[in-house]
């Protein structure tokens, strides 16, 4: 993807030509974006699609998100239900889940039990909290499916939520969390800035 006439540099003469207005790469592999961060100058991507890597379960994009925030490359996070397993299937990134992420789960499925919110909410809601991440990409195969995630959003996740889950060592202390309660949710917390 990044060799000479690759096509990022496909993508980058498109938007020399006016012909596209903004660059965008996809992958599932947090590294290796950081290592196409590294080889262009900050300006040359608009977003990333980050997949599997930054969800309840997975901190590995961390520096990778990191990384975004400094040269303005916006993030759409994807997989933030680790395929299923956030939504009670025992599949993590379509591979059958390990002891320790079924372990994980149950935590953070006791954690949104005592405060009454689906465990699906906690999770899409995690996905937006860093304020690089712009929008998350979830499916859905029907209109109800659809309504469902929208639902999802509604939810209302205080900020005792997450040190909760600190206490609990279901998120690192070095994670970001919300410090005040948000007025409504609108995508990213606006003050969990990675880094």
């Amino acid at each position: 993807a990044t060799k000479e006439g690759s096509g990022i540099d496909a993508l980058l003469k498109l938007k020399a030509d006016g012909e596209v207005d903004e660059v965008s790469v996809g992958m599932n592999n947090a590294e290796y974006f950081r290592q196409i961060l590294k080889k262009y100058p900050k300006g040359t991507f608009d977003n990333f699609m980050v997949s599997s890597c930054w969800n309840l379960l997975d901190f590995s994009g961390f520096n990778l998100f990191r990384e975004c925030q400094e040269k303005g490359v916006n993030v759409i996070n994807a997989s933030v239900f680790g395929s299923g397993l956030l939504w009670g299937n025992n599949k993590m990134y379509y591979e059958d889940a390990t002891h320790d992420h079924i372990s994980y789960r149950g935590g953070w499925q006791a954690l949104a039990t005592k405060y009454k919110i689906p465990l699906p909410a906690v999770a899409l809601q995690f996905a937006f909290l860093p304020e690089v991440v712009t929008a998350v990409c979830i499916g859905a195969r029907t209109p109800e499916e659809v309504q469902q995630n929208v639902e999802l959003l509604q939810y209302h996740i205080p900020v005792s939520l997450w040190k909760d889950a600190k206490e609990m060592d279901l998120l690192p202390d070095w994670i970001p969390i919300p410090e005040h309660e948000p007025d409504d949710f609108t995508g990213g917390c606006g003050n969990c800035t990675i880094g």
